[in-house]
């Protein structure tokens, strides 16, 4: 049972500034309290914590911030982007979960390190409240009657009709890992802001307890149920492909600081040495690049090629995050600015018009043989707009990012905008 009747729609804003958004950036339409020459101060407030600002007000932002800020919330508050991401939300889809609403609600985690609105965390929180509603201790479809369809455990199942295995079942480990890495993230979110409060009067506690009650007592109970592994043995799911190995890092991050239970700590730094390593190093004019393997080769993964593009963009989306929480080697400003070199010097080979198929461009880098162009194909600037590419604009010295994420941005409608280049450009404007 839900503790209050969900939301169709987010909270709505009183203090809204309007901006003009073009290919040179973000203008703020109508004076604001906001004073364009201050300093961001955005690394005073706990280091890019998740702890919001019981003070907060948007007029205190630097400008360049709250033009950003207010591009951000047009995009939440259209009413046709406000629907879609509801819809998502209602999905009971892993599948995209682990994708859109795994990109999505982080982003809006980002946004509230970087200005401590904790609306952001209750729009978070409706979207989780509405994926909570669909959490059933059942099989789905046709797979509903079968043997193994009940279990003792709340999950979602992984509708797509691409797998007759998994469809109905709560069976896909790689989109289960991504999930509920997800999840433990906003868990932590809504424990640490506890006592601080909601503008809103989301009961924070209550979905802490919730959430982290569900990651323990239900999704990795029942993995480690089906796989043997008790309680404190790791790994109890391994799956050898790096983006998803590198998303998982986070699910142990978050559950060590949930529960204060150091053998997810422990298991968080080992996977993160064991994706750092699997990075391979290529010089580049700027300077050195990573370029990693589609799989992790050291946990037995097999395909050797190049990690294509439509992977990349949630490798950047965890190693953003895991580089904001300080986890092990992603902590290194370096780490990120060879991330970021493989998006300018690779990916990112047409200006904003379309981008290569892969992490090396389509082209063998560092011993690691291209993608293959029959399989994977170039993506164009809608995915660009809907992916988080555009997080790695503030460890990029060239400005090339950051110049292709607007002309980007600013082609699209308000209706067909997303979060992830607003968020990305606030974030730049905090740490540079």
């Amino acid at each position: 049972m839900l503790p209050e009747p969900l939301l169709a729609q987010p909270y709505d804003r009183s203090d809204r500034v309007e901006v003009t958004v073009s290919a040179d950036g973000c203008r703020l339409d109508a004076p604001a309290s906001s004073d364009a020459s201050a300093s961001t101060g955005s690394l005073a407030r706990d280091g890019l914590g998740l702890v919001g600002d019981p003070n907060f007000a948007a007029g205190d932002l630097p400008a360049d911030i709250r033009c950003w800020y207010e591009a951000l919330w047009e995009v939440l508050l259209e009413p046709s982007r406000a629907a879609y991401f509801t819809s998502r939300a209602l999905q009971d889809d892993l599948y995209t979960y682990s994708r859109e609403m795994n990109t999505h609600i982080t982003a809006l985690l980002t946004a509230l390190r970087v200005t401590g609105d904790l609306a952001f965390l209750d729009e978070a929180d409706r979207l989780t409240q509405h994926m909570r509603s669909v959490l059933e201790d059942t099989w789905k479809r046709g797979a509903a009657l079968e043997s193994g369809s009940v279990d003792g455990y709340l999950n979602w199942v992984w509708d797509r009709d691409t797998s007759r295995e998994h469809r109905g079942r709560d069976l896909h480990e790689i989109d289960e890992m991504r999930t509920h890495s997800l999840v433990a993230n906003v868990a932590y979110a809504f424990k640490v802001n506890a006592e601080v409060g909601s503008p809103n009067g989301v009961d924070y506690a209550e979905r802490a307890e919730f959430w982290t009650s569900y990651l323990v007592d239900h999704f990795e109970a029942k993995w480690r149920e089906r796989h043997d592994v008790p309680w404190p043995e790791f790994p109890f799911i391994v799956r050898p492909h790096m983006h998803e190995t590198t998303e998982f890092i986070r699910y142990h991050h978050y559950m060590y600081l949930l529960t204060g239970r150091e053998p997810y700590r422990d298991e968080a730094e080992r996977m993160a040495d064991i994706v750092l390593d699997n990075f391979v190093e290529v010089p580049t004019g700027s300077g050195p690049a990573f370029v990693t393997p589609r799989s992790v080769l050291s946990l037995g993964g097999s395909v050797r090629y190049l990690l294509p593009s439509t992977y990349v963009r949630y490798l950047y989306n965890s190693a953003v995050d895991l580089h904001l929480e300080g986890v092990g080697g992603f902590a290194s400003d370096a780490v990120m600015e060879k991330l970021a070199r493989s998006l300018t010097e690779f990916i990112i080979d047409d200006g904003a018009n379309d981008f290569a198929r892969d992490m090396g461009g389509g082209v063998d880098r560092g011993g690691v043989p291209a993608s293959s162009a029959s399989e994977w194909s170039r993506f164009n600037a809608d995915r660009f707009n809907t992916s988080p590419y555009a997080l790695l604009i503030a460890w990029d010295d060239s400005g090339e990012v950051a110049s292709v994420s607007k002309q980007v941005f600013a082609r699209f409608s308000v209706r067909q905008r997303d979060v992830f280049i607003p968020v990305a450009l606030m974030l730049d404007a905090a740490l540079n």
